[in-house]
């Protein structure tokens, strides 16, 4: 046992005594002045006595961080024989620390960088944290990819005493400068840059430890003054606490809290795999785990040509399942009139992204590992659906609200309710082999079977190899579109069938035969009667389009107004959990499975806009 004023156990005394030794000769390193170990000018301190204003220490001290003798950037100082290889960093924003525009790789940075993602980074905790997002935030924030590599190379130096010096020389590089950039960033510290100077901190003291203690040190007690670790551990605090106010420390525990997200960084170019901020939901708002997504052909649009994005970068994406994390203030957590509640962990959900309507914000689109909802435009998967895997489910808001959209505006009844009506009317689904398309035959399937809806057939048209998959939803009729004679084939059956037929609803296609259809009817007493012909469109419906007589188009289209669009969307997600519950649709067409990561979501969107047939494409994020 080693009494006071003794030494520390040498090599020799290792050998004296039978101890395994590890001991590493002290790497060469310049003597400097640590900012650990400085107190305010004319003030003394008790030998290890606490500081009491770490915010004045800060002030007083200045800018006395380690600098290597060579004065330029010290990641290029130390490689000038190096090949350097130049990895694009963004240009620095306010709160950045960046020095540079650019980090300058060698191949013993690589080194670093392999063995800290592989081995050291599974050593201190969670590996998203310190794994993933540690070296991720090094591209905005440079110190934090110093603190990594510094990290790594005081492993590898134990790791590998015959190489010890060289690694000890990159670490001590890298270590120099990540506390220069984490100093120079602490009095700029906001929401911005918080997460990136707490890590690189907790880093830093990491470090500390790996650097092992100066010769002559103890634990505790350093030849002057307290050891630096205590000072550097005092120093997270000090990040913590520069925060301020109690509610201002709660949103940077928040913001601490990342995941990661497909991003869209600019009009038609392919989305990037990136950490982002986990947001807290706010009133009237669902924080949802996302399991699951579903590809629409406005994800195509919005990714390659900015379809309401206002501004990059931003996360897009409109299906989603998953499961309900946290709730907002307002949020139903008990049974209400329409069986929509939601309890955090429990609940598991689809929504329809309400991103369109929050000027894209990154927060509410869904693919990401975790986004925001408005509870409203959200269903509770009711007790009893566990067999609805995520990938089905995922596929079920956007394909049930828009054919449900599309009655409202036809004036039509949903299935279930109203009084009962003659059936003299034919229903008819054009493009009823796409996704929205096959939930209207199914959901038309419905109206045609209650007694408050007029339907007494529901017609369908799609491709020849469909016809059959779309009959089994419940279609009476289902006629070839690219058949030349199609028109007439569908007005001749409608009369066959004593049948009139005055709405359409187009899931996709021309709207041309859908306008030809329907003004053959135009004159009759059931479409008179009835209001005139009503063709609903889920496309936009283009500039050029020809205007019929007697035959009105209408773009599928929630409301603008938000009070209203939330009051719509609440009967519609209603809706959709009660079909579910009664078994009474199924997702549509079959989900294709075509990646298990938000990686897989570019080469998804580059196969729906090559074009898909009955085909649902859909991503699973999370088991």
């Amino acid at each position: 046992m080693l009494q006071c004023d003794e030494t520390k156990l040498q090599c020799e005394n290792c050998v004296r005594f039978g101890l395994p030794c590890d001991f590493l000769p002290p790497p060469e390193r310049k003597e400097w002045v640590s900012r650990s170990t400085v107190a305010a000018p004319g003030v003394r301190r008790g030998r290890g006595r606490p500081r009491a204003d770490w915010s004045r220490w800060v002030a007083d001290c200045g800018d006395q961080t380690p600098r290597p003798a060579d004065d330029r950037h010290p990641v290029q100082s130390s490689r000038a024989a190096a090949e350097v290889v130049q990895a694009p960093s963004p240009s620095p924003s306010p709160s950045s620390s960046s020095s540079s525009s650019s980090l300058g790789l060698s191949v013993g940075d690589l080194e670093l960088l392999h063995h800290y993602t592989t081995v050291t980074s599974t050593t201190v905790g969670d590996a998203r944290l310190w794994r993933d997002e540690a070296p991720r935030l090094g591209r905005e924030h440079p110190c934090n990819f110093h603190a990594t590599l510094s990290l790594a190379g005081y492993h590898l130096a134990r790791l590998r005493p015959g190489d010890s010096r060289r690694y000890l020389r990159l670490a001590e590089d890298h270590y120099a400068a990540a506390a220069r950039d984490a100093t120079r960033m602490l009095p700029r510290l906001d929401e911005g840059n918080c997460q990136a100077l707490y890590i690189v901190t907790v880093l830093i003291c990491f470090t500390a430890f790996a650097r092992g203690p100066s010769e002559g040190d103890l634990l505790l007690v350093a030849r002057e003054g307290c050891v630096p670790w205590v000072s550097l551990l005092r120093g997270v605090r000090l990040v913590l606490e520069t925060i301020g106010s109690a509610s201002e420390k709660e949103r940077l525990g928040h913001k601490m809290s990342t995941h990661l997200a497909a991003v869209s960084v600019a009009q038609g170019r392919p989305l990037e795999v990136r950490s982002r901020p986990t947001p807290k939901p706010g009133p009237g708002e669902l924080l949802l785990a996302v399991k699951s997504v579903a590809l629409n052909p406005a994800d195509t649009l919005m990714r390659g040509t900015g379809l309401f994005i206002q501004a990059y970068p931003t996360v897009i994406g409109l299906d989603v399942a998953g499961v309900v994390l946290e709730v907002g203030d307002g949020v139903p957590t008990e049974p209400t009139a329409d069986g929509v509640f939601f309890r955090p962990g429990v609940t598991r959900a689809v929504a329809y992204s309400g991103a369109v309507w929050q000027a894209c914000d990154p927060d509410y689109g869904v693919f990401q590992e975790r986004c925001l909802v408005p509870w409203q435009h959200a269903a509770p998967l009711p007790e009893g659906s566990g067999s609805l895997e995520w990938q089905g489910a995922a596929t079920l808001p956007v394909s049930v609200q828009v054919p449900l959209s599309a009655w409202d505006a036809l004036g039509l009844e949903y299935a279930g309710t109203g009084a009962t009506k003659a059936k003299r009317e034919a229903l008819l689904i054009w493009g009823a082999s796409s996704s929205v398309g096959t939930m209207g035959v199914q959901l038309a399937r419905l109206q045609k079977n209650a007694g408050g809806s007029g339907i007494g057939a529901v017609y369908a048209t799609a491709g020849a190899a469909n016809l059959a998959y779309v009959k089994s939803l419940g279609a009476d009729r289902v006629f070839d579109h690219q058949s030349p004679e199609v028109v007439d084939l569908i007005v001749a059956a409608a009369r066959e069938d004593g049948l009139a037929i005055r709405h359409c609803f187009l899931g996709m296609g021309d709207i041309a035969p859908c306008q030809a259809v329907l003004s053959a009817f135009a004159k009759t007493e059931v479409v008179v009667a009835g209001g005139g012909a009503k063709i609903t469109s889920a496309p936009i419906v283009p500039p050029d389009t020809k205007e019929v007589e007697g035959v009105e188009i209408i773009f599928v289209m929630p409301s603008s107004d938000k009070t209203e669009r939330l009051a719509q969307f609440r009967k519609w997600m209603a809706q959709l959990s009660k079909y579910v519950a009664a078994g009474d649709i199924k997702p549509s067409p079959e989900p294709k499975l075509v990646g298990t990561s938000l990686d897989a979501i570019n080469s998804g969107l580059d196969m729906l806009s090559q074009g898909v047939s009955c085909s649902k494409l859909v991503i699973q994020i999370a088991e």
